[in-house]
């Protein structure tokens, strides 16, 4: 009988222990899916910007330049924190500086000119 009651009792926690596996694993596929996101999101930020500067679409300092440049650097600082990347991490960081200053410049500018 106590054999009987240790595997009803085993085999009671054994869907539990199966939610839990399952959830964990799940968890662990939407970080990885949400960090390849990121990573996605600031190369074709990047690439966006250049193309669109490039054949003349975007200003080099317009707010839309600098905003995907921004949003590029950003994402990518994720990404690469995640995996342990310092030099990514490095240069866009510094990248996302940039573009933070050249924004606030421009807004600084634009307010003491009186325009927006």
């Amino acid at each position: 009988m106590a054999c009987l009651r240790l595997r009803r009792g085993y085999l009671a926690e054994f869907p539990r222990y199966i939610n839990i596996v399952v959830l964990t694993d799940t968890l662990h596929m939407n970080t990885e899916f949400l960090l390849e996101t990121m990573g996605w999101l600031g190369v074709v930020s990047y690439v966006l910007a250049y193309l669109l500067l490039t054949i003349g679409v975007l200003k080099p300092s317009g707010y839309p330049f600098h905003i995907l440049n921004m949003i590029g650097a950003a994402s990518l600082i994720v990404y690469s924190l995640e995996y342990g990347d310092k030099p990514n991490v490095a240069v866009n960081f510094i990248w996302l500086m940039i573009g933070i200053g050249a924004v606030a410049r421009r807004l600084i500018r634009g307010r003491s000119s009186g325009n927006f």
